[in-house]
């Protein structure tokens, strides 16, 4: 901390999920885990109304295939998940 000048200490990885209370005294500085941190992100945005989006005119893609092009032509919210 003293020679990066690190405000905070991020610990990120699942294997380290859990440890930062345990090594928060040891440390000058706050101790953060990521896992926690990417929770309370999430908490944060799911209790907030989306912003409403602005769609933009098309962008110009080279080398797509045809499908995928019509695909991002038509507007269409790109929306990942997984069952």
């Amino acid at each position: 901390m003293r020679h990066d000048g690190a405000a905070r200490v991020l610990l990120g990885g699942a294997g380290l999920a859990g440890f930062a209370a345990r090594i928060a005294p040891d440390v000058a500085a706050p101790v953060m885990c990521s896992l926690h941190e990417s929770l309370q992100e999430v908490r944060n945005l799911l209790s907030h109304p989306a912003p409403s989006v602005h769609h933009h005119a098309p962008m110009e893609t080279v080398g797509l295939s045809p499908e995928l092009q019509r695909y991002l032509a038509s507007g269409t919210d790109i929306c990942a998940y997984q069952d």
